[in-house]
């Protein structure tokens, strides 16, 4: 009788620890709200692919959980924060969760910033923010207009009506600016850049194919998608709302006569600022960032352990209906400096804003946006081809779906 006491407690404690291991859900060590594990070795990673995206899937679990809630990766356990409030809470957060970003090392290299935390990021990042500044730019202006400039007298060589393949324009125009800007004169040579081109086409689009499978993604160095993007979303938007691009044509007559944007006068186009930052906003170009540290901390009266991933859901604040009424309406309107003063501030974090790890491009790539599209407005109208219908595809950059056909028309 003995005997069998004894198998039967080694039985029912074997299979206690055989539960903890095999199920993450078993293990949670937080309070936060949150799904369990769907799958016992990929975790919640089904789920994300049925939601189509992590983007999509945030905003499934935080309707469902509200602004802090759980997942889990495999058998490690995420925290999603998406409120203000949160963010502000993680603002001072520096390290990232290297682990979840292991899919991009092959191209981006394990010893880039994106993988460097502690004093070495710090003191990199530092280094960084010095050569990423405005003042930094100025003698980049003439390099933006010269581009923007050959692909818009290409434009004035089409009909009128002829279909323009919008997106593959941009991406065309942005990889030639950034590498020139970036890189110097070598890229001057079309064959050099289309060759450079081809080969990073190939990496990138490997890479973002294999995310669900593997991880999910972080920001990094991803200058070149987030800007070319840019450009596509804001294009289309002022095609398909006349009335924005007709009042940004008249500021920009307004404000700079025949000049050409430069440092003096690129704070003037305040209303193709606001443009842009509508742009960011509904498309939620950089739909998450994440965080870690490295002891226990809280968030909202939560415990979140050490070493526990936590997403920030840009994209789910960006395009959720508390801070911004019609979510899915594009109103430019909405970054006016009243209209602004009424909300958080981080309630518009498009880059991210955490630990001093928000895109260091982002000033580079507004700037070149505001030089792109004042060549290009200036010389033609923008319209969509009847018909279409586009779709987001939230990957590492959130994208059109198809491609964005357009027409243009010489304004007199």
């Amino acid at each position: 009788m003995l005997d069998f006491v004894i198998f039967a407690v080694t039985f029912v404690v074997t299979l206690i620890i055989a539960v903890i291991y095999l199920y993450p859900t078993s293990r949670k060590t937080t309070t936060v709200p949150g799904l369990e594990a769907s799958n016992q070795e990929t975790g919640n990673v089904p789920d994300i692919e049925r939601a189509g995206s992590l983007q999509e899937f945030l905003v499934d679990l935080h309707g469902q959980y509200g602004s802090i809630a759980s997942f889990w990766i495999g058998q490690k356990l995420v925290v999603s924060v998406a409120s203000p409030k949160l963010f502000k809470e993680q603002q001072a957060v520096f390290d990232r969760p290297v682990e979840l970003m292991r899919l991009f090392r092959p191209l981006f290299g394990s010893s880039s910033i994106p993988f460097t935390n502690k004093a070495d990021g710090r003191t990199r990042r530092t280094k960084y923010d010095k050569v990423f500044t405005r003042s930094a730019f100025k003698n980049s202006y003439a390099i933006f207009h010269k581009v923007s400039a050959d692909l818009s007298t290409k434009w004035s060589t089409m009909p009128d009506e002829q279909h323009i393949p919008l997106t593959q324009h941009m991406l065309a125009l942005s990889f030639k600016i950034l590498m020139w800007t970036l890189v110097g004169d070598y890229f001057k040579d079309d064959k050099k850049l289309l060759e450079f081109r081809k080969n990073f086409d190939v990496c990138w689009s490997i890479t973002e194919e294999s995310l669900l499978a593997e991880s999910f993604p972080e920001e990094g160095s991803q200058q070149f998608k987030r800007f070319s993007q840019v450009l596509s979303w804001a294009l289309y938007f002022l095609a398909t709302h006349p009335d924005v691009q007709q009042k940004l044509v008249k500021e920009i007559s307004t404000a700079l006569g025949e000049s050409e944007v430069n440092e003096n006068n690129v704070d003037k186009l305040r209303y193709l600022r606001q443009v842009l930052d509508e742009t960011l906003r509904c498309s939620a170009l950089s739909p998450w960032s994440a965080r870690v540290q490295d002891f226990d901390t809280e968030l909202e009266g939560h415990k979140i352990p050490k070493n526990t991933p936590v997403i920030h859901a840009l994209g789910v604040v960006l395009q959720g209906d508390t801070w911004w009424a019609e979510p899915n309406k594009f109103d430019p309107d909405r970054f006016s400096s009243e209209n602004t003063k009424s909300r958080p501030l981080l309630a518009f974090s498009p880059f991210g804003f955490a630990g001093k790890r928000t895109c260091p491009g982002a000033q580079l790539a507004y700037l070149e946006a505001t030089s792109v599209l004042v060549t290009l407005l200036r010389q033609h109208k923008v319209k969509m081809v009847e018909g279409l219908v586009i779709n987001p595809v939230y990957g590492i950059v959130t994208h059109p779906g198809d491609e964005i056909w357009i027409t243009v028309e010489k304004r007199k």
